[in-house]
């Protein structure tokens, strides 16, 4: 992906950065047609293009990106599950949806299909401070924002992230 973002001149740095994650996409779907084992596999996809200014994420599927700014953080991403689809269509928190079994099911993903929809957001202000994560639902299905934006805020990024594995890992470490 970052040899594709550097070397697409056309265009914005958010047409570079989608063209980057459809071309991961075709790779990997390339790749599942070539071999029967790997039919149809898939992987989510979170993206961070990063400057002193701004910052523009791109992403397919339930890995996350948040921005954490002083004592708030933020979700930049949208989780592209059943979930979450549904809770934007009845207009409530995704808490509030009450899914067991599908829980975890998610709508977009790269790979399985020929063409990824991608989702571009940005560019977003930066400011100085603001200290960025992006993860996968391996973290968010066992840990609170809160405890991200903590470790993240008050930790060298080596540090946090050791630490946010082994407490999800701790808490069950489903992914």
């Amino acid at each position: 992906m970052p040899h594709t973002f550097y070397k697409t001149k056309e265009g914005s740095p958010r047409v570079s950065l989608a063209e980057a994650v459809h071309a991961a996409n075709r790779t990997i779907h390339s790749r599942g047609t070539q071999n029967r084992d790997f039919q149809r596999m898939g992987t989510t996809c979170t993206a961070l293009a990063l400057t002193r200014l701004w910052a523009i994420v791109a992403h397919v599927g339930d890995s996350r990106c948040y921005r954490v700014r002083r004592d708030r953080i933020d979700q930049l991403t949208f989780d592209h599950s059943i979930v979450w689809e549904l809770a934007r269509e009845r207009g409530v928190a995704p808490e509030k949806i009450d899914l067991i079994e599908h829980r975890n099911v998610i709508t977009r993903s790269l790979g399985p299909e020929q063409e990824a929809n991608v989702d571009v957001e940005g560019p977003i202000p930066v400011l100085p401070g603001d200290v960025y994560a992006l993860c996968s639902d391996g973290l968010t299905n066992h840990l609170a924002d809160e405890e991200i934006a903590v470790a993240v805020r008050e930790l060298a990024p080596q540090q946090a992230s050791k630490l946010l594995v082994q407490l999800a890992n701790l808490r069950g470490g489903s992914d």
